[in-house]
This record gives C-alpha cells, sequence and structure tokens, in this order.
C-alpha cells in the first residue's frame, strides 16, 4: 500500500503558491522549477542555491523536497541512484575535430560558481564544402578537469530541443549561441564545480558525419 502524505494538499498548494511567489521576486533563474508530487512540493534550484535551500528545508521541512543543481538536499546524492556518481557512468567516445574546423571564443571565459553562462562561440570553416551544426538552438558545454578529462560540471535546467541548424559556409564561420553550466557532477566536490581554472568540452554534431569532440577551451570559475 502506498504510503500517504502526512501534508494536506491544501497545505502543499499554499507552499507551493509561496515559494512561486519567492521564485518571482528572486534572482531570474535561481529557481528552475516548483510542483507538487509524491506528497511533496518539489522545487528545484540553481546550483548556487544552497543557502536557499536550507532556508526552505528549515522554513518547511518535509513538506519540500529539495534539488540544487543536479544534487539532492541536503545529502548531496543523485536522486536516481545516490551510490552512482556520474563520472562512474559509461562515457560515449567521440572522433576529434576534423582539422580543417576550428572553434574560436572572442573572450576570456568566466563564470561565477554555480551560476550559468550565456555567450557565443564562433565555428571556423577551413574546409572546401558547407558544414552543418545541429542544435537545439544553441550548444551546451560541459565543464571538465582539463588535466584528467573528467567532467565535473554542466548545466542542470531543462531545456527546449527544437532542431536548428547553423551552416558554417567553406571558408567562412558562423556564431553559434554557447550554454556553460557550473552544477557539480561529483557529489564530494559539493552543488556546484569549486572556484578555479577549468575547461569546457563541446561535442559538434554535425548531421550524417556524426558526433566530434572539439579541444578543450579554457574556463575560470570564480567565486
Amino acid at each position: 500500500m502506498a504510503r500517504l502524505s502526512p501534508w494536506p494538499r491544501a497545505r502543499l498548494e499554499e507552499i507551493r503558491l509561496e515559494i512561486r511567489e519567492m521564485a518571482t521576486s528572486s534572482d531570474p533563474g535561481l529557481f528552475s522549477g516548483w510542483g507538487t508530487g509524491r506528497g511533496r512540493v518539489n522545487v528545484k534550484l540553481r546550483a548556487d542555491g544552497a543557502d536557499i535551500a536550507a532556508q526552505l528545508s528549515e522554513r518547511y521541512g518535509d513538506a519540500v523536497d529539495l534539488t540544487v543543481g543536479f544534487l539532492h538536499f541536503p545529502d548531496c546524492v543523485y536522486l536516481d541512484s545516490p551510490g552512482l556518481l556520474m563520472a562512474d557512468r559509461p562515457q560515449p567516445v567521440f572522433m576529434p575535430l576534423p582539422d580543417e574546423l576550428h572553434l574560436a571564443v572572442d573572450e576570456i571565459l568566466e563564470v561565477k560558481a554555480g551560476g550559468n553562462l550565456h555567450t557565443t562561440i564562433r565555428l571556423l570553416n577551413e574546409g572546401k564544402q558547407d558544414v552543418v551544426v545541429r542544435t537545439n538552438g544553441g550548444i551546451t558545454a560541459a565543464v571538465v578537469d582539463p588535466k584528467t578529462n573528467e567532467t565535473v560540471g554542466g548545466y542542470a535546467g531543462a531545456q527546449p530541443m527544437p532542431l536548428v541548424r547553423f551552416r558554417a559556409p567553406a571558408g567562412g564561420s558562423v556564431e553559434i549561441p554557447l550554454l556553460i553550466g557550473t552544477a557539480s557532477t561529483l557529489p564530494g566536490r559539493g552543488y556546484a564545480v569549486p572556484p578555479g581554472q577549468w575547461a569546457i568540452e563541446i561535442i559538434l554534431g554535425l548531421g550524417a558525419h556524426g558526433a566530434f569532440r572539439a579541444p578543450l577551451i579554457p574556463l575560470a570559475v570564480v567565486a
């Protein structure tokens, strides 16, 4: 028999509305989702939202179920499989980006720990044929340790999934939106990628040619 929630639906709805009010008056993007389910109000926060999560936990107790970045609060584990770290999961192997293609950024990439960075990246095509990149409207990078190539973070929010193509003509270039998130994928390091010198990994989907891994690009995560 399913366990009944100790919280009346009316009270959960009150809490949900209070959290919605808090979310709409907070830093945009700090709250990435809230709604009722399984007898709780489920709240998702950006990876720099641990302090807010602590406040919600103190105020509402077990009436709220909290996720900060990728990780459940306050135990700092994956909800789906607490004993399995993302780094332990099988990782796909991608081909290196062809020599005639190059990625470039026009600024030093820097982002606050736990935050997200929206910027652009240019794909330079020195080949003799046009190249088409398949995206969902942009590229989402993973944060990696440049010394070990280990994935340490990424973007934890929901994303739209339309098919948007960007064409880099032969001998030309194209700018593509780039999203970098710093939610930690390593529970031992907390909810956010800690400040330091890291790098981003970009996988480009080039239509029928497959997916290719570009050379790492430096990223500074700051406090």
